[in-house]
């Protein structure tokens, strides 16, 4: 709406314009004007000729913060967010300007304060400025991976404006990715005991945390905590503290509340919380490293990589892998630790290449010579590395390079998600027979005796048999639990627990309503089989709205079993689950032909069905039968929202057309003779192709060799 003398002043005091700023008045009007015609840079210098007569001014500061940002004038716009707070410490304008400053500069726990104040001093109308700066600071917060904070924000500003979808791009992916731990997705704040003596404080910081007003509830439970030791306060305070992003004090609660009066589970779980927020779960970590080598022979070191067996050029244009304005690499391979066996060669997993690194071989450039860049180095693997390339480059290479660290990951983190090149035709068998194999020994023989941060220098077995560290290692197991279901891998770590003596996780019989409130992370051990409808039907919902893909299954086998449930409309939906989680070829597509049945019977198009057929067929290399379904989804579904789109999708994701819809090179045979990267629990996509997590890049993307704990 125009601005008048009774709008809002734009500055966040809480006055109307006429009562605040009424000399400027016109300026603000023509300024508004301005901005709305694009004139930023003019609009600019009118508002700091205004400020050298106006001095401090809350709406000159935020007109003037909000301009630089437009004419992308960054670093002064923090400056002046910074001048407007310390001149209006209480103004949630400039508090929410400051919050975004904090958040851009990775200082989480300051900008989360700041944007909490904002929310909390704009009272029952809120700002716009305050509303945006609150998205802003929620992406940033996911991207940094504070999750609770970003759904907190995410969730309030949802309860604030229904009609916006930004805040869904967060709450989405934070319910349904699977790499995202489920003790963190269980985040509800817990009820006070009706006798406890603290109940009416307890339930005023619960109505605080409704409206957004975090800083008084966590203050609230901090005080409720120094004389009412409950197990809900701590846990309370411990949700509280993760919307701030105060990791610190947020696990120190969590354990506060596994040391209380609570089950064991309950216990784990939190501790287990802890961990995972923590970023260093089992206190195993290791060096991610960019290696950088001078080379001092380009043409000899090019003819090295390039007859290497332990080096694949990668496919596609070396340009996709540019990295800003400089120029390209020449080539990019990808190293392994070994070359390939022979094809009478005996074949385990300890014969089999393993991708080292993503290697970058770039020219001599005018200010810089040519070198060859290593990117995702374990430090584990550093001196293999730099010994494999001597051997193979000799003098073409300086003989020391530059190393650069660029992470920190879990040790065993990355020993789950190893990845291997297979040679072509392995049988599925024995890939599936040898990653057993290794993870037995790994998780059985390896990760007991290894020293772990978590347990103070101390081996799973030495902790074992100590009560104090039982909670920990309990939720060790629980973080290998989550790291496996996350990688698509299968394996019972109830032999583990039994190997060590531990509690072992058992089924779980549920009442009637009680699947609403089972732990997330408990959901795939319920009975399903004792379960009444209705409770079968929420359980399969909620655990496809969390991303529980352990129990999605079992739900849903349970939902197609019984006749009770014959035609009900969830029904359709336990048969997309199945097929999309079934390995078994035949069985998904007999699950397939049931669901495309019980579609049509309920008056449905069978073309979603069709669109999924493609993609098994192509796996099974049945060409004649892919064809078919192409046939029948042009003649008959064609027409019908979203299956041109869908079938355009999957013919550029097998190669038949490009990007821009034009036909491209025919197709290979999922049986080629190529072979195939793969990771334990997860096929390759394509043989002859470098397996990535996230599938098919978009057009424009740049690639890049997927690594363990890449999440």
């Amino acid at each position: 709406m125009p601005i008048g003398p009774y709008s809002p002043c734009v500055g966040g005091t809480g006055k109307k314009i006429k009562f605040c700023c009424p000399d400027l008045l016109g300026d603000l009007q023509k300024i508004e004007k301005m901005i709305e015609g694009g004139q930023f840079q003019a609009c600019l210098g009118h508002v700091e000729r205004l400020e050298k007569s106006n001095p401090d001014k809350a709406c000159l500061l935020a007109t003037k913060i909000r301009l630089l940002r437009l004419v992308d004038r960054y670093d002064e716009a923090t400056t002046t967010a910074r001048a407007f707070l310390e001149k209006h410490p209480d103004n949630p304008i400039a508090l929410a300007e400051a919050a975004m400053s904090h958040a851009f500069d990775d200082r989480c726990a300051e900008a989360m304060s700041h944007i909490a104040r904002a929310i909390e001093r704009s009272g029952a109308e809120m700002y716009l400025q305050v509303y945006q700066s609150m998205g802003v600071v929620a992406r940033v917060m996911a991207a940094l991976g504070h999750h609770l904070a970003a759904v907190a924000l995410a969730s309030l500003q949802l309860g604030i404006r229904r009609d916006d979808q930004r805040p869904l791009e967060i709450l989405f992916p934070f319910r349904s990715e699977t790499t995202i731990p489920l003790v963190l997705k269980d985040n509800r704040l817990r009820s006070c005991p009706d006798d406890a003596p603290c109940k009416a404080e307890f339930d005023e910081a619960m109505l605080s945390s409704s409206r957004g007003e975090w800083l008084k509830t966590r203050d609230g439970f901090e005080r409720i905590a120094q004389r009412c030791d409950l197990p809900a306060v701590w846990w309370n305070l411990a949700m509280s503290r993760s919307w701030l992003a105060d990791t610190d004090g947020c696990v120190e609660a969590l354990r506060r509340f596994a040391a209380s009066d609570v089950p064991l589970e309950d216990a784990v779980e939190a501790e287990t919380f802890a961990l995972f927020i923590s970023g260093d779960p089992l206190g195993d970590p290791f060096d991610v490293l960019e290696v950088t080598f001078a080379v001092d022979e380009p043409e000899r070191l090019e003819t090295a990589l390039s007859t290497s067996r332990h080096f694949e050029r990668s496919p596609g244009d070396p340009a996709d892998y540019a990295d800003g304005d400089g120029p390209p690499p020449r080539a990019v391979y990808v190293l392994f630790d070994r070359e390939p066996p022979g094809p009478d060669a005996e074949r385990s997993l300890e014969t089999l290449p393993r991708p080292l690194s993503q290697v970058a071989f770039y020219g001599k450039e005018t200010d810089r010579p040519a070198r060859l860049v290593l990117s995702d180095v374990s430090a584990h693997d550093l001196g293999a590395i730099v010994a494999l390339l001597h051997d193979v480059a000799g003098d073409a290479l300086a003989p020391e390079p530059e190393q650069k660290v660029t992470a920190q990951k879990s040790t065993f983190q990355e020993l789950l998600s190893r990845e291997w090149r297979l040679p072509a035709n392995t049988l599925r068998s024995d890939f599936e027979r040898w990653i057993e194999q290794y993870l037995e020994q790994l998780l059985l023989e390896t990760w007991p005796q290894a020293p772990l941060g978590l347990l103070d220098g101390k081996t799973p077995e030495e902790a074992a048999g100590e009560e104090a560290y039982r909670h920990r290692l309990l939720a060790g197991i629980m973080v290998l639990d989550h790291w496996l279901q996350a990688m698509g891998a299968r394996f019972d770590l109830n032999r583990l627990r039994g190997r060590l003596g531990l509690p072992t996780l058992e089924p779980i019989e549920l009442g009637d309503d009680s699947i609403g409130d089972l732990p997330l992370v408990r959901l795939h051990r319920v009975a399903v089989d004792k379960l009444p409808d209705g409770s079968l039907l929420a359980g399969l919902r909620r655990a496809i709205g969390y991303g529980v893909v352990a129990a999605q299954a079992a739900f849903a086998h349970e939902i197609v079993r019984r006749p009770s449930l014959a035609g009900h409309k969830d029904r359709l939906r336990a048969y997309r689950v199945l097929v999309h989680l079934t390995e078994d070829p035949d069985e998904a597509l007999r699950y397939l032909e049931e669901g495309r049945q019980a579609a049509e019977a309920a008056s449905q198009s069978s073309a979603p069905w069709d669109l999924a057929e493609l993609q098994l067929r192509y796996m099974r290399g049945e060409a004649e039968e892919l064809s078919r379904v192409l046939r029948h989804l042009e003649t008959e579904h064609f027409r019908e929202p979203g299956v041109a789109q869908g079938v355009s999708e999957f013919l550029m994701r097998i190669g038949l057309l490009r990007p821009d819809g034009t036909p491209a090179a025919a197709a290979r045979d999922t049986r080629s003779e190529q072979p195939s990267l793969v990771v334990p629990g997860v096929e390759g996509a394509k043989p002859g192709e470098l397996w990535t997590p996230d599938g098919p890049k978009p057009p424009g993307a740049k690639p890049k060799l997927w690594t363990p704990g890449m999440d």
